[in-house]
């Protein structure tokens, strides 16, 4: 069963059982086999990022619209509110894909499927976390999100992504922060709208992440 807000990325050809509900809409998209040779191209030379791990091999996987700009875009598009022209639909693929087998090459389950879901439901706290940027997050949530236990979920996250999922969240969370206080937003209405507990805490956060103190980067 797909739930509403995921799409599933598949290969051509490969066989998969999938239930709609009645109601449900979306859309499909089909690239023309010179899209598909540009996309291959891009990931095999490494023109984005991961590019250079990647086979061209694709796999079916259901995934959060929200997690990805490509997903965001076929929700925009389904939606009638943006036009978007093959070459985009194909960046925007091959980046989603050199992504994901990323994940796949970094998660140390030898069956396939197990990898799979656990891209996905990974994928999932990762959509759940970027957009609770601005409050704060409990793991308990995150793992209820993802339908996964708090151990699992902090083990494979930080594997998958590079740091712990509540790092991972503070991080999103202090990168917008900066954008605030180098425009020349008041410091302790930027930390209040984040919900930091106080404006020491936040410089600190700020600083570990930034390497200066949000005074100092507001000058």
């Amino acid at each position: 069963m797909i739930y509403p807000r995921r799409f599933l990325l598949s290969a051509p050809g490969e066989a998969f059982e999938l239930s709609v509900n009645a109601s449900a809409k979306g859309c499909c998209i089909y690239l023309a086999p010179d899209d598909l040779q540009q996309m291959v191209g891009q990931m095999i030379s490494g023109d984005i990022e991961g590019g250079d791990r990647v086979d061209g091999n694709i796999w079916t996987v259901a995934l959060p619209l929200n997690a990805s700009d490509f997903g965001r875009k076929i929700e925009a598009v389904s939606n009638n509110d943006t036009n978007a022209d093959a070459q985009e639909i194909t960046a925007l693929l091959a980046e989603l894909i050199g992504r994901i087998q990323g994940l796949d090459q970094a998660l140390p389950f030898k069956r396939p499927s197990a990898r799979r879901e656990l891209i996905a439901r990974l994928e999932t706290a990762r959509a759940f976390l970027l957009e609770a940027a601005d409050r704060p997050v409990s793991l308990e949530d995150l793992a209820q999100a993802a339908c996964l236990s708090r151990y699992h979920l902090s083990r494979s996250f930080a594997l998958a992504y590079g740091v712990p999922p509540l790092r991972f969240h503070q991080n999103i969370r202090l990168d917008a922060a900066a954008k605030r206080v180098r425009a020349g937003e008041p410091i302790d209405v930027v930390a209040s709208d984040l919900r930091f507990s106080n404006l020491s805490s936040f410089s600190r956060a700020y600083a570990r992440r930034h390497g200066c103190r949000p005074s100092t980067d507001q000058l």
